[in-house]
């Protein structure tokens, strides 16, 4: 999970206006129906890719067993794209790398939770 996130922080990094163009197509997508498409493939893949990740780090018991990998997917996608936001708002909005492993804190074995 580590690498993804890192990933993801690299990309942004390494190319800056990144997280405005995929704003814009956030934007057009609501409105053209080919743009929404090309969208939803990519988030599709992106959640599958995440979810294998997720899927083989529960099967190493490295996050906790009752974690869904699908939906453990999505959470961790809509994480990266809200931060992204944040930061690109206001790159002071909070530490990646500290959110990101309270995120990871929260997934591995033998974390606390409150019910």
């Amino acid at each position: 999970m580590h690498a993804q996130l890192i990933g993801a922080l690299r990309s942004f990094h390494e190319n800056p206006h990144l997280a405005t163009v995929l704003q814009e197509l956030r934007l057009r997508s609501r409105r053209d129906a080919r743009t929404r498409k090309a969208f939803r493939t990519l988030h599709t893949e992106w959640n599958h890719a995440v979810a294998g990740t997720l899927r083989r780090a529960i099967a190493k018991r490295r996050v906790r067993q009752d974690v869904d990998a699908t939906s453990g997917a999505v959470v961790i996608t809509a994480f990266i794209m809200a931060i992204v936001l944040q930061l690109w708002v206001d790159p002071k909005a909070c530490d990646f790398l500290a959110v990101s492993k309270e995120l990871e804190r929260w997934l591995a074995c033998g974390s606390a939770r409150s019910g």
